[in-house]
């Protein structure tokens, strides 16, 4: 049940922040403006990360916009030095898996 509400808040801050754009942006032209964009949406992941206790990887990566769980990590990884999971641990939470 939390996840589900916070899937919720999630796409709130991504529609709010005009982060849902990036589906629709031409890479190739807009290269900059992309890199932009994906910067700002996962320190809003980052920003949630934060806030929520138990996040759904799965539903973060999709409601982002990934194709994939594994192509968020990895840009999440790329961008802030560590994984989403790394980042939780870092801020105190320990998981059971």
């Amino acid at each position: 049940m939390r996840a589900r509400a916070g899937r919720k808040s999630l796409k709130k801050v991504i529609r709010t922040k005009n982060i849902g754009l990036w589906n629709t942006i031409d890479h190739s032209a807009h290269e900059s403006n992309g890199i932009k964009l994906q910067r700002n949406k996962l320190l809003e992941a980052a920003r949630f990360i934060r806030e929520c206790e138990h996040p759904d990887w799965a539903d973060m990566a999709y409601d982002l916009g990934y194709s994939s769980q594994q192509h968020f990590i990895t840009d999440f990884n790329r961008v802030l030095g560590k994984t989403p999971l790394q980042y939780k641990k870092e801020l105190g939470f320990q998981s059971s898996e």
